[in-house]
């Protein structure tokens, strides 16, 4: 049995194309991950349509390219006319650094965990109404590792704003469980100290081992 803690956010949403991914797999037959270091990231909490892609999303994108840094972006949900543009130009341009990500926000659990992501990468979330003229604040991961199924995003140090987010959640941990609550509250604890845990980079796998696997069931729980 072994308990391994592993670095940083994870989210369980992949890559939104494989054309992203710029690692071999295990057996070397093809491209299975997405490794980008030190990048730049946008989150847009909205479908990405032209329009909000042309006026909101673009111009961050594109300065980055021309840096040569890399580029992530996570949103809610993409229209097909937009990840076949960016596929397309992924293609005629294999070198850029770039990545598009969806994220689950469209339930209240997922906009939370889309909160909670923010707060990590010391950045804002854009939103539909978010005005042109005024810069979008990206985050920073020093590395983000993508496949078709999760995302993690490895940070320097935990922000002062995922800190403070913690500790509001802690408190409505507490309050949840000092009062009588049923099978669904039970579920909104497990909920909100896994976001505290993850918030904080305090979660760990554990692998349980047994010569059986009659004995390692008995032993997991």
């Amino acid at each position: 049995t072994e308990i391994r803690k592993e670095p940083g956010y994870r989210v369980l949403r992949g890559m939104a194309h494989d054309c992203f991914a710029n690692e071999v797999g295990i057996d070397g037959s093809s491209n299975t991950t997405c490794r980008m270091r030190e990048s730049q990231i946008m989150i847009y909490d909205g479908v990405v349509d032209q329009t909000a892609f042309n006026l909101l999303i673009a111009p961050t994108m594109n300065g980055c390219i021309e840096k040569g840094q890399p580029f992530v972006l996570v949103a809610r949900e993409y229209t097909p006319d937009i990840i076949q543009i960016v596929v397309e130009f992924k293609r005629k341009s294999p070198g850029v650094k770039l990545l598009l990500l969806d994220h689950a926000a469209s339930t209240r659990r997922g906009a939370a965990r889309l909160g909670d992501l923010a707060s990590v990468l010391g950045c804002g979330v854009v939103t539909a109404d978010h005005t042109a003229e005024s810069q979008p604040k990206c985050g920073f991961a020093v590395e983000v590792r993508s496949t078709g199924s999760e995302t993690v995003f490895i940070v320097q140090e935990v922000t002062d704003a995922a800190k403070a987010r913690a500790a509001d959640l802690t408190a409505q941990a507490d309050r949840v469980d000092s009062s009588n609550h049923g099978e669904e509250m039970s579920e909104e604890l497990d909920e909100l100290r896994a976001r505290v845990r993850a918030l904080l980079g305090s979660e760990v796998t554990i692998f349980v081992g047994g010569s059986t696997e009659q004995e390692k069931r008995t032993l997991q729980y």
